[in-house]
């Protein structure tokens, strides 16, 4: 393993922020997770990573909101605060008085 810096560990840590991105909020898996939430009679689907790992800041989070919104969706980052106290982020998708139109 090459020295350890912290820029080597910031690029790690980004990452695997990205790669739990991209398995938590791939497109088909959100899709399947919001028909089933929207055939239950919810109004919201949350999209949970696990404790202390932020996904918010990630290109796959963001180009997933950025698909969601132009389909209609509302999205919205809620926190939370795991038992250590650290903060979380969790991606919450709604439809109910979402935009009709799309």
């Amino acid at each position: 393993m090459s020295k350890l810096t912290a820029k080597l560990a910031r690029e790690r840590m980004d990452a695997a922020r990205e790669h739990t991105a991209r398995e938590l909020l791939a497109w088909e898996a959100v899709a399947g997770a919001i028909s089933t939430a929207a055939g239950k009679g919810y109004a919201l689907a949350l999209f949970v990573p696990p404790a202390g790992v932020s996904i918010k800041t990630t290109t796959t989070a963001a180009a997933l909101i950025e698909r969601l919104t132009g389909a209609g969706f509302r999205t919205d980052w809620r926190e939370r605060r795991d038992p250590g106290d650290a903060l979380n982020h969790d991606l919450a998708v709604s439809w109910e008085g979402a935009s009709l139109g799309a």
